[in-house]
């Protein structure tokens, strides 16, 4: 069972279908080979985690029905306030603490996905990037490759359930043990 971060908080915007539905276009979007998507463990606030080539990725999802509005450096959705900036801000922090645990070292862009607001494009308020779900696959995607595949996949595991993409792993991406 995948376990869901969404039934344990209480805010109106998290819905544990919302996480689910992200999870399964993330899975279906990136290289199984490269990028492995987790449930993060209690102690860190967010709904996925990605580890892959291109570096760890924290992500919290926005269930909020609208369009995306910005007055100053504050987001609305259909006058809802968007939050969880802080959380996502502190999650990546504790995720790239727990990568490092494992001799992965790799900085973690915290993001908040709009799973159905309408949105532009993708940008960064308050150090954290909000993108449409449309997007999300490449905006994680399109960063620099800053790791090997079998360091991300032992990232991955160390953050707590990955999720089955149903593609086994590639021999010719092992990198010996040190």
């Amino acid at each position: 069972m995948w376990p869901s971060r969404s039934l344990r908080d209480p805010r109106p915007d998290r819905v544990p279908e919302e996480v689910d539905r992200v999870r399964r276009e993330l899975i279906g979007r990136l290289d199984p080979w490269s990028y492995w998507v987790a449930a993060p463990s209690p102690d860190v606030p967010g709904d996925l985690a990605v580890v892959g080539t291109t570096g760890g990725s924290l992500i919290l999802v926005c269930g909020f029905e609208g369009y995306l509005d910005a007055r100053g450096d504050r987001l609305f959705v259909d006058g809802k306030p968007l939050g969880g900036f802080r959380e996502a801000k502190i999650g990546a922090k504790r995720m790239r603490s727990k990568l490092a645990g494992r001799a992965v070292y790799t900085e973690v862009l915290p993001m908040i996905c709009l799973s159905r607001a309408v949105a532009g494009a993708s940008r960064t308020v308050k150090g954290v990037r909000v993108v449409r779900m449309e997007d999300l696959a490449s905006e994680i995607a399109g960063r620099e490759k800053t790791l090997s595949a079998n360091r991300a996949r032992r990232g991955a595991e160390a953050l707590g359930t990955v999720a089955v993409t149903g593609q086994g792993a590639r021999p010719d991406v092992e990198e010996p043990e040190i």
